[in-house]
């Protein structure tokens, strides 16, 4: 029930989410998983996502779509609430979204404080990825306020720090993905507390954008 997901989520439901106040990013496939989609919703602020979600779940609109939209989906509620953190989205030469391949990385903090946790990635692990010739495009972590729409679940109880990079195809991601696992002993320079952080792997998505959304 992919693709007439994303055919109603394109006609009908994603221009009124930016009527209301939603910044709609993009719609993509999983690469690596032939049953989902991913999208990025963003919000001025923590007001404008509630008024919005609101508006949007509230109105006209949903009401009238959303049996159909529901029969399509399985899984909504593997939902991440997050801020931007650094400037990489400013100052990105290229639009991250337009790109043929999107390369998503989830990094589970543990009990990390995210703002802490950061500095390691600026200092360790952002070196690491242009070492292996990527440029983190955007890079967001968990924001530590409570969900204020819960009539959309999130996964609250995790911790994280995502980043993304874009690629020209398939191959450039393979083989960037080849050179940064290669590298070894940068462990070394991490302290015990943020240890714990790259003790899980870290969970990589590599997306197809499917449609975006420059009005918004």
């Amino acid at each position: 029930m992919r693709e007439p997901f994303v055919r109603l989520f394109d006609s009908k439901l994603a221009q009124p989410q930016i009527a209301v106040g939603a910044v709609v990013l993009g719609l993509f496939h999983d690469l690596d998983d032939p049953d989902r989609v991913v999208w990025l919703r963003a919000f001025r602020d923590m007001s404008t996502r509630q008024r919005s979600l609101e508006a949007f779940y509230g109105g006209p609109v949903w009401a009238a779509h959303r049996g159909d939209a529901n029969e399509t989906i399985v899984d909504s509620d593997n939902a991440l609430l997050l801020e931007p953190f650094g400037d990489y989205a400013a100052r990105a030469e290229q639009p991250l979204w337009d790109a043929a391949i999107v390369r998503a990385e989830i990094i589970y903090l543990a009990s990390a404080d995210p703002l802490r946790f950061g500095q390691v990635f600026e200092e360790i692990v952002r070196p690491r990825i242009e070492l292996a010739g990527a440029v983190v495009s955007a890079a967001f972590i968990s924001l530590s306020e409570p969900n204020n729409f819960p009539r959309l679940p999130l996964r609250e109880n995790e911790r994280v720090l995502v980043w993304f990079s874009r690629f020209d195809d398939a191959a450039a991601e393979c083989r960037f993905t080849e050179r940064l696992n290669a590298q070894s002993g940068w462990r070394d320079d991490i302290g015990d507390e943020f240890l714990p952080a790259f003790a899980r792997k870290p969970e990589i998505i590599r997306l197809q954008p499917l449609v975006t959304y420059p009005a918004s």
